[in-house]
């Protein structure tokens, strides 16, 4: 693995991974800049940051300068060989986080899933698991939101991210567990992954809003958008807020 430092907004990270392209745009500040200040604005010195989907560890590594606590969830072998790799170079940072290699999902036991590229490229899904017709793919332990609510005995300011490549949809139905517990969520939808397996536009409306509906008790605001790649140009990323508090 190449390895590099990486300088961002007056704060210095150390790669050692297989993403030279991606850490180029962060560098750059062109990767996703709302959500990486939204972490800035919401993660404070006492806050655990739950990284759901954390991939090689950008969100993880981001929040680890403040938080107290990161609990970093990652199913995708490749890529959690190259976080392991990237929190290695940040010992500074480390000694914060916490990796678990488990994908959440709705049940407890393993689930398939695959990469329609490759494995590590950030698009690893459930999706595209065995019988999907995709090359690649794997069986993942899973742990529940019941189970994850257990590991946050003792957290009381949560703050949590979440970019699982279409999953988020079965997901957040049943997340009431953890989301009852946080104080704001930054959520990434993927109506783009429904539209490629041939969901209808009504299916992913409907999956759409029984997702949003998982947030009663939360303000709603747009974070970042698609970028009209494939039709899509829906809002890409919500941060909700937890009202009265």
């Amino acid at each position: 693995m190449a390895s590099r430092t990486i300088h961002h907004h007056g704060r210095v990270l150390h790669v050692s991974d297989n993403q030279p392209t991606f850490w180029d745009k962060f560098e750059a500040g062109s990767w996703e800049p709302e959500t990486l200040a939204a972490i800035d604005r919401l993660v404070t010195p006492s806050s655990t940051f739950i990284d759901i989907g954390a991939w090689v560890g950008p969100t993880t590594l981001w929040a680890a300068f403040t938080a107290r606590r990161v609990i970093a969830l990652e199913a995708d072998p490749a890529a959690l060989k190259q976080l392991r790799a990237n929190l290695a170079a940040n010992q500074q940072l480390s000694g914060r986080v916490e990796v678990i290699e488990r994908a959440l999902h709705v049940k407890s036991g393993s689930v398939s899933m695959g990469a329609r590229r490759k494995p590590g490229d950030s698009m690893s899904s459930i999706h595209y698991g065995a019988g999907s017709g995709e090359t690649t793919s794997w069986d993942a332990a899973t742990m529940t939101p019941v189970e994850l609510a257990g590991v946050l005995a003792g957290d009381d300011d949560i703050v949590l991210k979440m970019d699982i490549e279409g999953g988020e949809y079965g997901l957040l139905p049943v997340m009431q567990p953890v989301l009852g517990r946080v104080r704001a969520a930054m959520i990434s939808f993927h109506p783009e992954i429904l539209s490629h397996l041939g969901w209808s536009e009504t299916r992913i409306r409907n999956a759409g809003a029984d997702a949003m509906n998982a947030f009663p008790a939360f303000d709603r605001i747009p974070l970042v958008k698609h970028d009209g790649r494939g039709g899509t140009s829906a809002v890409k990323e919500w941060l909700f807020i937890k009202k009265h508090r």
